[in-house]
This record gives C-alpha cells, structure tokens and sequence, in this order.
C-alpha cells in the first residue's frame, strides 16, 4: 500500500486569513497564514465476504492532508488492527477515509464504542469506558538496543525544526518525526494535534509493512 510521505511538500492544511494588528493602539488591517482544522470521519468496511458491515468509528479534529496515514495510524494505536495484513484497502474522500480490513480480520464495534467526537488534543474523548481507555502495548522488551550520545540527542530539535514545513510558514503546529542514532531524521509529521502527528506518522510506516520500527527514536 503506497501513501504520500507525511513530510512531503505542504499544500493543504494551511489557508491565508485576514486579521486585525494592533501596535501602540493603532489597528491596521493585514493577513496571516495559520494551521487549519478541520473534521475527519474515520470508517471501517469488515465482515466476512459477503457478510460486509460499515462502522463509523471517530470523527477526529486534524489538519488536513496525510489522513489516510492518520486513519491507518489512529486504528493502529486504538487497537482495531494490530498489522498490515488485516488492511484490504483505503479510501479518502471529502474528509472521509473509508479503510476495508480484509475478510479474516476480526473487528468487535462495540469494543471501541465512542460517545463524542475526538478533538485534536485528546485522544481518549468520548470513549465510552474506563476499559477501552486502556491500551495494550506488545512487549518488544529486549529486541532493539537503541542508543544515542547526548550531543547528538541536544541536536536534533533544531534538526527537526529545519524540516517542519508547515510550523515555517504558520508558527503554530505540532510535529513528530522518527530519528536514527546518528541524528538523522528520517521521517516528519505535523498537524495541530501533537496525538494526529504522530498517527500520521505510524500510519505511513504501517502502509509501507514496515511495523515494528526498530533502532529509531521518535521525537515530538
């Protein structure tokens, strides 16, 4: 399954408005260019073949662009699929991605049952029990020796701030991005959540097969 890069060249997700500046009392009319948000309706198509059923599992606050990765990377994280190979397809459309598990993937609705919409600063609004707040991480202890030296961990802010494109032009969003052990950043992310970030990141990795990430950092 191929996506665009998270950190490919910016083209939605921003929009020039008009604003009112103040400077020792004067007012002058003049523009900016800010983050948008926006809804995106999350969907899934599973079921047995000819047995199909659609659940519209989160409608999430987010900028948009990359919501196909966020949606991969949101069901990853909430548990819904667990790998690759559950994915049949995905769709994007007019602030809906539709994602199809395959036939053989099993899907429980009423286990990640939401009551509200999820804002792009919680990732836990609206769940409906204490039970589906808590998440289960895989125990991966003991198969990644990841390192890195201090000045090249004191380095890498100032690395990712060179690449964030959208925090260039609007001063105001939230990024993520994974790193190597010798500083390099390897992939970035943005978008007004810092949790959709990161999502969208985990979401392309998760369209390429190549979950787990072994001997990488990640960096907010």
């Amino acid at each position: 399954m191929q996506l665009a890069r998270p950190d490919a060249e910016v083209t939605t997700g921003i929009a020039r408005v008009e604003v009112d500046v103040v400077t020792d009392g004067a007012m002058v009319r003049s523009s900016d260019v800010v983050t948008m948000e926006e809804p995106l309706q999350i969907r899934l198509v599973h079921g047995p073949a000819g047995a199909r059923s659609e659940t519209d599992v989160a409608v999430t606050m987010r900028t948009p662009g990359h919501d196909e990765a966020l949606a991969l990377g949101f069901l990853l994280t909430e548990g819904m699929i667990e790998d690759p190979d559950a994915l049949e397809s995905v769709e994007e459309a007019e602030n809906v991605v539709t994602v199809q598990l395959s036939p053989a993937a099993a899907f429980d609705p009423e286990m990640f049952k939401r009551n509200t919409y999820t804002t792009s600063s919680c990732g836990i609004c609206g769940k409906a029990s204490i039970e589906a707040v808590q998440v289960h991480i895989p125990d991966r202890a003991g198969q990644d020796r990841f390192a890195i030296e201090a000045p090249v961990l004191e380095s890498l802010p100032a690395s990712l701030a060179e690449q964030q494109t959208a925090f260039e032009q609007t001063g105001g969003i939230h990024a993520s991005a994974t790193f190597r052990s010798d500083g390099h950043i390897e992939r970035v992310a943005e978008d007004v959540g810092r949790h959709n970030a990161l999502d969208k990141l985990i979401g392309s990795y998760l369209a390429e097969g190549s979950l787990p990430l072994l001997e990488r950092g990640l960096l907010f």
